[in-house]
């Protein structure tokens, strides 16, 4: 089987450290960045498969980074998007966009590994 590519976008180290061990810990091949214009960078140079990205970030926020990430790319990747703040209209874009889930912090890493794995079988 191959392995599934994930870039994880959070300004906060320790999200993207843990997410990164658990998810490489499954199996996946994972990178992450700390912020939306690393994530374009990120995404036009390599091929990702599923993007995690928190939506309220300094500079570029998560919604802005996911639509010029699709401007950008010839490929769509899916996006899960997080946020520990109460960003309806930020999250109600984000659905717009094609956000496939939406998880609020601290995440539930059961619940997130499982709409991961659902995503990256379709």
């Amino acid at each position: 089987m191959e392995r599934k590519a994930i870039l994880v976008v959070d300004d906060h180290d320790a999200v993207r450290e843990s997410l990164c061990d658990i998810l490489s810990l499954r199996g996946y091949i994972v990178r992450s960045v700390s912020n939306g214009l690393d994530a374009l960078s990120e995404c036009d140079a390599n091929l990702y498969d599923l993007v995690i990205v928190d939506i309220r970030m300094p500079g570029i926020n998560g919604v802005e980074s996911i639509r010029q990430i699709q401007d950008l790319l010839d490929y769509k990747p899916y996006f899960i998007a997080m946020s520990a703040y109460a960003v309806d209209v930020l999250r109600e874009e984000a659905d717009r966009l094609g956000v496939i889930e939406f998880f609020s912090k601290p995440l539930e890493i059961p619940k997130l590994i499982q709409a991961i794995e659902k995503i990256l079988t379709r």
